[in-house]
Parts: structure tokens; C-alpha cells; sequence
């Protein structure tokens, strides 16, 4: 289970943050309210097939730490530590999506494509090399040795220096 383990590396502070209004404290305003939610789903959009769900998460935050019913209930004399709180939201989702695009990225490289060479850049390779007419059903690895090959052979001394006019 992956959920231990993202605990060490996401920390929250705003966990053990609680603002106690008073019951006098007039709410913030329609166009505030609107303002945060504005704000809230912007932030929430920063990872895109999730933002309902952060959405949701965000408005949830701001409801416990302000200790309100709903968003428009938040004191007005909070309304901009709620602002700051969704910045640190903000934050703490950049670092969660840059993690999560190299858990993507490591997935893709060594799950998905393992060891297979990479067709796109075998094909420009082999065009680039060999003047010969690309096949139309490649063995892609085969074609990826004989590039490798090719380099390997290229990388010796004797090679080079007869490429460069003083061989011996």
C-alpha cells in the first residue's frame, strides 16, 4: 500500500491549524466567497482530471480550519488567511504533481518500455545511417542493434583515424 509511504514524503502544517471565530464576526462577502472559490478551483485545476475531487478536498479544508458550515460563512477578518491557505495548497499540489509525473515517467520508461528501443528515434537513426529503404514491418531491436553497432565500430581508435585522413 502506497498511502504510508506518501505520508513521509507530502507534509501538510495546516493539519494543526484551527481558527476559532467568533459567533459576532460578520461572514465575508458574495463577491470574497466568490473570490476563494475562484481561486480554490484554479489551484484544484493543477491536476486536471482530478479537479472535482480536489476541489472538493480544498473547500473541505477551509471548512474545518475556519470552522464554518460553508465557504461564504468564513469571517471576514479570515478571509485573507484563507487566501494564503489555498496558496499553500497550491504548493503542496505542484510538488504532488511533479512527484506523480515522475512516478508516470519512471512507469512508462522501465514498465512499459523496458529495454525496447525507442521506434521514433531508431527510424530517424536508420534513415540517418543507412540509405537503404526502411521496411515496412521492422524488427525494431534488431534494427536498434545494428545502429548500436554501428556507433560502437565508429568509437574505435583505428576507425578514426582512418575517418579523419591519418591512418597508419
Amino acid at each position: 500500500m502506497l498511502e504510508p509511504q506518501l505520508e513521509k514524503i507530502l507534509y501538510f502544517p495546516s493539519n494543526e491549524i484551527t481558527f476559532q471565530p467568533n459567533p459576532d464576526d460578520s461572514p465575508i462577502t458574495y463577491k470574497q466567497a466568490e473570490r476563494i472559490k475562484e481561486v480554490a478551483s484554479n489551484v484544484a485545476g493543477y491536476l486536471g482530471v482530478y479537479h472535482e475531487l480536489i476541489q472538493k478536498h480544498i473547500y473541505n479544508k477551509l471548512r474545518v480550519v475556519f470552522c464554518v458550515l460553508r465557504i461564504e460563512d468564513i469571517p471576514q477578518q479570515y478571509y485573507e488567511a484563507a487566501l494564503e491557505l489555498i496558496d499553500q495548497i497550491k504548493h503542496e499540489l505542484c510538488h504532488f504533481n511533479s512527484f506523480l509525473r515522475a512516478i508516470n515517467e519512471s512507469f512508462a520508461k522501465k514498465i512499459l518500455r523496458g529495454d525496447d528501443p525507442w521506434a521514433p528515434s531508431t527510424k530517424t537513426q536508420w534513415c540517418k545511417k543507412f540509405s537503404k529503404d526502411f521496411p515496412d514491418r521492422p524488427d525494431w531491436r534488431k534494427l536498434a542493434k545494428e545502429i548500436q553497432t554501428l556507433k560502437e565500430v565508429k568509437r574505435t581508435p583505428k576507425y578514426r583515424r582512418f575517418n579523419h585522413g591519418y591512418l597508419n
